[in-house]
């Protein structure tokens, strides 16, 4: 049994090259709607330019699609302070139009060092659809994540 590729049948056994890259670019605005002592939730919106590269290769045949796109996308984030040093978070973005779909969420515990250095650690999910003239392509991922931060304040 084969598979289709570029309008041409290869056979399972058929070595397939690959290359995949995604630049992913975006800013937003965020509204505090809540703001207490211990607990903030903010919503908010942004732009999210993405360049895709995708090139795949097989035997006499060769197949490349380079795709930009600029959405805009929905963002919420909340925060939930346990004292003064510890802090877990948790953020979510999501798009939608005819041709494309994603959803990216997080959640950080964060650690405070001092006033000016922090530390966080936690999971994020980044899940999108593309489907445009010439690809169609589903991106999953899964990430651990650890940061440090400096603030000049």
């Amino acid at each position: 049994m084969g598979a289709p590729h570029c309008g041409h049948l290869l056979r399972a056994d058929t070595p397939i090259e690959s290359a995949w890259r995604l630049h992913d670019l975006r800013t937003r605005a965020i509204f505090d709607w809540i703001r207490g002592e211990r607990f903030h939730l903010g919503i908010g919106a942004g732009i999210i330019a993405q360049l895709l590269h995708v090139r795949l290769t097989a035997p006499g045949i060769e197949s490349q699609v380079d795709d930009a796109i600029v959405l805009p996308y929905l963002h919420a984030r909340a925060s939930y302070s346990f004292s003064r040093r510890w802090s877990l978070l948790l953020a979510a973005s999501w798009m939608n139009s005819r041709s494309d779909e994603m959803f990216n969420g997080t959640a950080l515990i964060r650690y405070q060092i001092d006033p000016r250095w922090e530390m966080t650690a936690g999971y994020q999910f980044y899940d999108r659809d593309i489907d445009s003239r010439e690809l169609r392509n589903r991106v999953n991922y899964d990430l651990l994540m650890l940061g440090f931060a400096h603030s000049w304040k």
